[in-house]
């Protein structure tokens, strides 16, 4: 499933060498573009992919940056999906591929890397592409690595809560934000009384997801 078909500049290679694909574009002129182009006839959809079921094995998308993180949060949470190949925004991609501790490490980080194995590609500057952005792109390849569902129902809201302080001590944090204080939940996990939120691994926030569950 392509999500933004535009003018169906890639729907066109999409649609020629894979079988069989869907062209999602809520634009109805340019999906009527892009409906000329497309091998097999009947497989733009005019809406919001957003709206969709994700049904599909694979989604593709030059991705509309406007609702990067809604297609990254969709997408880790459908677990039909099991690659997507994205053109993101260079510093989205830099974000997703942070490391714990690091500026750019946050929520959407967290939610990704527990599901997906990331590869990030080749970087395009703004001259690739019409209209032109302001900032450069960068394709990025998810391989799930895991089912959702395997996940705490909760994941995104101990997330949520965590990072609202992102620099603040974890213990702190962790107690005010779950009520979560024992001293030998922090022990097992390795956070001492230094550690940071934005320096927790996303194993350690799932962990802390599970427990808060079980402890509701």
């Amino acid at each position: 499933m392509e999500i933004g078909a535009g003018i169906g500049t890639l729907s066109y290679y999409l649609s020629k060498y894979f079988k069989p694909t869907i062209h999602v574009e809520i634009d109805e002129r340019l999906a009527e573009i892009a409906s000329k182009y497309v091998n097999m006839p009947g497989t733009i959809i005019i809406g919001d992919a957003l709206d969709l079921l994700w049904k599909t094995d694979t989604i593709v998308s030059n991705t509309p940056y406007h609702i990067s993180s809604s297609i990254l949060v969709k997408a880790s949470k459908s677990d039909h999906v099991k690659t997507a190949v994205l053109v993101l925004q260079k510093d989205v991609v830099e974000r997703l591929c942070a490391s714990p501790g690091t500026p750019e490490y946050g929520r959407i980080t967290v939610l990704v890397r527990l599901v997906f194995e990331l590869k990030p590609g080749p970087v395009y500057p703004p001259s690739c592409f019409y209209p032109r952005p302001d900032v450069s792109s960068q394709l990025l390849v998810m391989k799930r690595t895991r089912s959702f569902s395997e996940l705490p129902p909760c994941i995104e809201e101990v997330s949520r809560r965590l990072f609202i302080t992102r620099r603040k001590k974890a213990r702190k944090v962790i107690c005010r934000e779950l009520g979560l204080c024992s001293e030998r939940l922090f022990g097992r996990l390795g956070i001492d009384d230094k550690t940071r939120v934005y320096q927790l691994t996303p194993e350690q926030i799932e962990e802390l997801a599970r427990v808060w569950r079980d402890s509701c």
